[in-house]
């Protein structure tokens, strides 16, 4: 009896011991649900973030799929810290401009103003709701005159219809296709001496010639059939350089032909770092050659005054259209550094240290409109997505 109970015993032994060998290896149900390839590199945190706008991993998948492929080598000038703090600042800046929304769908009533806040806006679309977009371009589209020129305070304004023409062609809707042709037929029949100003009859200038250029360069790559005329192109050369002091700067307005009354006196002959940047740019949109006589003393003029304190010429005037012509010039030219400086990483954390704490920023100088939260908080957004590209 005792050998028989033995028996059963090893048999037994023998059965848990084969069923175990034979079980199959149990699966980690994480890994099921969501498989993570061994050595992957870390993803970037621009599709992690956590935030009132992003709406979803798959928002932030569309997001990193827009990155131009020569800005994914900017990625790891900017360090994982100061990347995820200017991811959160980015949030909180994108709910101050959606709280500041009026229900007429502006911002500050002020179509350049509504048409820069969507830019601002747009690059997180999928995880704003439409209404927003839908109200905002309503407005300006109920601003847009029969001879294609955006009205504001009953005048013709050529910088609002520039950048409301900038801000239609980044929302890219079909039904927008007459509105757009008629903003671009306005801004080309106004050029001034082969420059652009607020309005007909008033001197041409570096700023407004930029807009425009900005927008009508845009059209081109989004349409083939809207390409200028060689010509075109060569005229805006001409004038872009006709605003080059001997240092190498670049002004506000032609420097062999002082204007009668200017827009604004301060500026003539005036070495500023924003205007540079914007011709610079410019210069890039009409295909001048990187290495003109131009272009070279334009960034050698530029790297000897280049600072995120301050637009050089100007101090705090305009300093967020600069901070706006900083990430956007220096990712045109696709420049790493800046006399050996890491100019992504400084333009970030300087601009972590203005925002607000409601999420805006704000310039004390009112040069430019900058007095108005709305528009600073627009160029910083913009500014700081193209600084984290």
């Amino acid at each position: 009896m005792k050998h028989i109970f033995l028996s059963i015993i090893c048999l037994c032994l023998f059965s848990c011991s084969k069923k175990k060998v034979d079980q199959p290896e149990a699966k980690n149900p994480i890994n099921k649900e969501a498989p993570q390839p061994a050595k992957e590199e870390p993803k970037d945190a621009a599709t992690e973030k956590e935030g009132p706008v992003d709406k979803d991993k798959e928002a932030g998948a569309d997001k990193e799929a827009k990155v131009p492929e020569k800005a994914k080598t900017f990625k790891s000038l900017v360090d994982q810290s100061t990347r995820l703090e200017s991811l959160a600042s980015l949030d909180r800046g994108r709910l101050y401009l959606l709280e500041s929304q009026k229900k007429n769908g502006s911002w500050s009533d002020h179509p350049g103003i509504t048409a820069m806040a969507c830019v601002a806006l747009l690059n997180e679309r999928a995880g704003i709701d439409q209404a927003v977009f839908e109200k905002a371009f309503d407005f300006i589209r109920s601003k847009i005159s029969k001879k294609g020129a955006v009205q504001y305070k009953a005048e013709e304004d050529l910088y609002s219809s520039a950048v409301c023409l900038y801000a239609l062609l980044i929302d890219n809707k079909k039904e927008d296709a007459e509105q757009i042709n008629k903003l671009s037929g306005y801004l080309v029949r106004s050029t001034q001496s082969s420059g652009f100003s607020y309005a007909a009859a008033k001197d041409s200038d570096l700023s407004n010639t930029h807009w425009a250029i900005e927008a009508i360069a845009l059209q081109e790559t989004r349409d083939s059939k809207s390409k200028q005329n060689p010509i075109f192109w060569k005229k805006i050369r001409a004038f872009v350089k006709s605003c080059q002091l001997e240092s190498g700067a670049f002004t506000y307005y032609p420097v062999d032909k002082r204007p009668e009354n200017p827009e604004h006196p301060e500026l003539v002959q005036k070495e500023i770092a924003s205007l540079s940047l914007g011709a610079l740019k410019s210069l890039n949109h009409a295909s001048a050659k990187k290495d003109s006589v131009e272009i070279k003393k334009g960034f050698d003029w530029f790297n000897k005054n280049f600072s995120v304190k301050e637009n050089s010429g100007l101090k705090d005037g305009g300093l967020y259209y600069y901070y706006y012509m900083l990430s956007s010039t220096m990712n045109k030219y696709t420049v790493k550094y800046i006399n050996k400086s890491n100019w992504r990483k400084q333009l970030l954390i300087e601009l972590l240290g203005k925002q607000k704490g409601d999420g805006n920023w704000v310039n004390q100088n009112k040069l430019w409109l900058e007095n108005d939260p709305v528009l600073c908080t627009s160029y910083a957004i913009i500014a700081m997505e193209i600084a984290l590209w």
